[in-house]
């Protein structure tokens, strides 16, 4: 069962498919996907059904568990970022996207560190995963910050805005 997880100065809800409306124009940001091999949503019931989907809380085969938070400062109605965790048998793979007001201020490495300790705590998890583009030289640090080790590269990983990408792959356990 996701629930609420409160850090220092945020609050990460469980999402919901009501967050759509809340989430839509800061997931519109293109700089969020320079990284990523998604594109922003075409319009706001497109989020509605992406967030229907992985609301549900696990694959279609039901082998892996969906955990999705928005979170925002704990003060504050505005979304500073958005959280996820797949787990399948005892590994989580997890991701984050800080919206651009938002970057900076160290709310990823927070919300981050949130996640992983609730993760912790209600989940048999004994290896966290990270994948990251290796331009992605922000994400880089916040792994490495979070006590995250390289454990390999993956070359052309993907092809990603015409170009393909290699990804680091971060283990922490």
């Amino acid at each position: 069962m996701n629930q609420f997880i409160k850090t220092k100065r945020l609050l990460l809800e469980p999402l919901t498919p009501d967050h759509a409306k809340l989430l839509y124009k800061p997931f519109c940001d293109n700089e969020l996907y320079e990284y990523i091999f998604w594109e922003p949503p075409s319009s706001e019931d497109s989020l509605l059904e992406l967030f229907k989907k992985i609301c549900k809380g696990k694959s279609p085969n039901g082998k892996q568990l969906w955990l999705n938070w928005a979170a925002r400062p704990k003060h504050s109605k505005d979304y500073s970022g958005f959280f996820e965790a797949t787990i399948e048998d005892d590994k989580a793979m997890l991701a984050y996207y800080t919206f651009k007001p938002f970057n900076k201020m160290g709310f990823a490495k927070e919300g981050a560190t949130g996640v992983i300790d609730y993760l912790k705590q209600n989940y048999t998890i004994k290896r966290f995963i990270l994948e990251i583009d290796t331009r992605n030289r922000a994400s880089v640090r916040l792994a490495e910050s979070l006590g995250f080790c390289w454990f390999k590269t993956i070359n052309n990983a993907c092809e990603l805005k015409g170009f393909q990408s290699h990804e680091f792959v971060y283990h922490l356990e």
